[in-house]
C-alpha cells in the first residue's frame, strides 16, 4: 500500500470519526440533523414539526343538499365514501383536517354536478443522518368525505380518487364509474352501469355484485377479489398479487398477473384468455368455449363443466407434465386432439405442469 493511499485512509477515518463525536455531541445537547425543503423555502425540523400539526378542520356536518347526476371527488390522504340514502333526499358530509397553511376543500353542486376537492401542501423534500425520529409530529387522522344517494338513483358519471385512502361503494348506479386509489383500497358492492374503471398503484380491489358492459381493472400491488359479476368484456391486470374470481360471467374475459396466482369458481365465458408470469391458475367449474393459457412458472389447473369429447385441445409443456382426465405426459410432451367440438382449449406452460379434469 502506498504512503498516499495510507494516508488518505487515515485522514478518511479521523474524519469519520470526528463527525460521530460531533454528532453525537449535537444530539446530546438537542441537536437535529435535519433539514426539511418545501416550495415555500428550507425549514429546521422544529419548522417541520409546526407546519405538520393538524391545527383546524374543514368540517360540514350531515345535511341534505342539492341534487345530482355527476360526482367528481378528487382528495388526498382522506377516505371517499358513497352510501344508499335512507330517504329520497341526498346528503353529505365531511371532515378534512388542515395544517396551518393547507387549503380549504372545495364543495359545490352546480347544475347536478356534484364537486369536492382537496389536496394537501406542495411537493416537499426530507434531509436527515439516518437518525430516526419519535417525535416528528402528531399522530394522523384521515379526513372523509360521505355522499348519500336514494335507492335507485342513476348517476351519468362518477369519478372518485383518493392519493392516499380507501374508497368505497354501495349500491351505486352510474354509467361511467371511474375510481382511481393510489395507496389505499377500493371496495364495490352491487354496481351497476355501462363502463367501470378500477386502478389502484398499491392497495386490495374488491367489487361483488352488480354488472357493467366494461370492466377494465388494473391493480399494480395488490390482491384482487371479484365475485357475482356480469359483463360483456372485462380487462383484469395486475402486477403483484393475487386474482380471486367467483360466480363471474362474460363474454370476454382478458386476465393478465406478473406475479401472483389466478383462482376462480363458478367461471362462464365465451372466450377466456389468461396470461401469468409467474403464478399457479386454478378454475373450477369452468364453463368456457375458447380458453387459452400461457404460464412462464406456474401450474395450469381447470376443471371443466362438459365431457372430454366437447373440447379441442392443444397442450404444450417444456418442464412439467400434461395430465388430461387419466391421460398423462411426461415432461416437454405436447398433446393436441381435435374432436371436432366446438370449445377448445389451448394451454401453454414452460415450467409448470398442465392439469385438465372434465366430467
Amino acid at each position: 500500500m502506498s504512503k498516499l493511499v495510507r494516508r488518505t485512509l487515515i485522514t478518511a477515518g479521523f474524519c469519520i470519526v470526528l463527525g460521530l463525536v460531533l454528532l453525537t455531541a449535537g444530539r446530546a445537547f438537542g441537536g437535529r440533523p435535519e433539514f426539511y425543503i418545501n416550495s415555500d423555502g428550507i425549514y429546521t425540523l422544529s419548522d417541520r414539526m409546526r407546519m405538520q400539526e393538524y391545527t383546524r378542520t374543514a368540517e360540514m356536518e350531515k345535511q341534505v343538499v342539492d341534487s345530482f347526476d355527476q360526482i367528481s371527488i378528487q382528495v388526498s390522504d382522506s377516505n371517499v365514501h358513497i352510501l344508499p340514502s335512507e330517504d329520497d333526499n341526498y346528503y353529505a358530509e365531511y371532515q378534512i383536517p388542515l395544517r396551518e397553511k393547507d387549503q380549504e376543500p372545495v364543495f359545490k353542486i352546480t347544475d347536478g354536478a356534484l364537486t369536492f376537492s382537496h389536496q394537501y401542501s406542495n411537493y416537499s423534500f426530507n434531509y436527515s443522518m439516518g437518525i430516526m425520529l419519535s417525535d416528528y409530529g402528531q399522530e394522523f387522522h384521515k379526513g372523509f368525505i360521505r355522499l348519500y344517494i336514494p335507492q335507485n338513483t342513476q348517476l351519468k358519471t362518477t369519478t372518485l380518487s383518493s392519493s392516499d385512502g380507501e374508497i368505497t361503494a354501495q349500491n351505486l348506479l352510474s354509467d361511467n364509474l371511474s375510481i382511481t386509489a393510489k395507496y389505499g383500497s377500493i371496495v364495490l358492492e352491487q354496481a351497476e352501469g355501462k363502463s367501470l374503471s378500477l386502478k389502484s398503484s398499491d392497495g386490495d380491489i374488491s367489487y361483488t355484485d352488480g354488472h357493467f358492459d366494461t370492466v377494465i381493472l388494473d391493480n399494480k400491488y395488490g390482491d384482487t377479489n371479484l365475485s357475482g359479476l356480469t359483463a360483456e368484456t372485462m380487462n383484469i391486470k395486475s402486477s403483484d398479487g393475487d386474482i380471486l374470481i367467483n360466480d363471474i360471467q362474460s363474454g370476454k374475459m382478458d386476465i393478465t398477473n406478473k406475479y401472483g396466482d389466478i383462482t376462480g369458481n363458478n367461471i362462464k365465458a365465451d372466450t377466456f384468455l389468461e396470461k401469468q408470469s409467474d403464478g399457479s391458475c386454478t378454475i373450477t367449474d369452468f364453463d368456457v368455449k375458447e380458453g387459452s393459457f400461457r404460464n412462464t412458472y406456474g401450474t395450469i389447473e381447470l376443471f371443466l363443466i362438459g365431457k372430454e369429447q366437447d373440447y379441442n385441445y392443444n397442450l404444450r409443456t417444456k418442464y412439467g407434465n400434461i395430465i388430461l382426465n387419466s391421460l398423462s405426459f411426461e415432461e416437454d410432451e405436447n398433446y393436441a386432439m381435435d374432436n371436432r367440438a366446438e370449445n377448445r382449449i389451448e394451454a401453454e406452460a414452460k415450467d409448470g405442469s398442465i392439469r385438465i379434469t372434465t366430467k
